[in-house]
């Protein structure tokens, strides 16, 4: 009994962990976005840091969304446990279906029909590709090596700083960012990170009123206890 409360609890606890990372690194990514470039045509250091962070902030949020569904597949069994689907009972409609959906996706049973299952569909892509050299690679030929003429692609730019702030490999970023934008269905024909970003709202709503209800029937619990009813 223990254990099975002891599982119950892990599950929840890591489940608001998940929020709090997805809301930090989409508020991380949104204050990069906010930052003005210097130009947008000039190639700087400052440039290519700001759009290196960005690619790097978006596929932190995709690394995080494929934990999630890790973490629903390992706890499948205590996601049948009775307090867990009292819970379910208990949230809106609509709480209830997306949380379905995140758990279907998370065991293989890939829906297509909602924006929240499209949305987790184009986000698990991403993290098969996380470091996949040769998709990297094609990313890469596709940046410097298809004649593209804007001024980016002339060359591979790094930064051989005297500490690490200041070194930064940007064309290992240039290629991350060609690897998302070549992948198929990954943004619906929008800009991939836009895609991905809007993704980690669309989790952390079917995330929020699980956990909120979760809280709630376990402080209403204690306080039964407390009053020996």
């Amino acid at each position: 009994m223990a254990n099975r409360r002891n599982r119950v609890d892990q599950l929840f606890l890591a489940l608001a962990l998940v929020f709090n990372d997805l809301k930090g690194m989409s508020w991380f990514h949104l204050q990069l976005a906010q930052r003005p470039a210097e130009d947008a045509e000039a190639i700087s250091g400052y440039n290519g840091q700001r759009t290196g962070m960005l690619i790097q902030s978006i596929r932190m949020i995709a690394g995080i969304i494929h934990e999630l569904l890790e973490l629903l597949r390992k706890f499948e069994d205590t996601l049948k446990d009775s307090e867990v689907r009292r819970v379910l009972g208990t949230v809106d409609v609509v709480a209830r279906k997306q949380w379905r959906e995140l758990v279907a996706l998370a065991n293989g049973k890939e829906g297509k029909s909602s924006e929240l299952a499209k949305a987790l569909m184009r986000v698990r892509h991403v993290t098969f590709h996380y470091y996949n050299p040769a998709a990297l690679a094609v990313g890469y030929e596709d940046h410097f090596l298809s004649g593209r003429a804007d001024p980016a692609s002339a060359a591979a730019y790094f930064s051989d700083g005297e500490t690490m702030e200041r070194t930064r490999f940007y064309y290992a970023d240039a290629a991350a960012h060609r690897m998302l934008e070549g992948m198929g269905g990954l943004s619906g024909g929008r800009d991939p990170a836009k895609a991905v970003a809007e993704t980690a709202r669309i989790v952390n709503e079917a995330i929020k009123p699980i956990l909120i209800e979760f809280i709630r029937q376990r402080r209403k619990a204690a306080r039964g206890k407390g009053t020996g009813t």
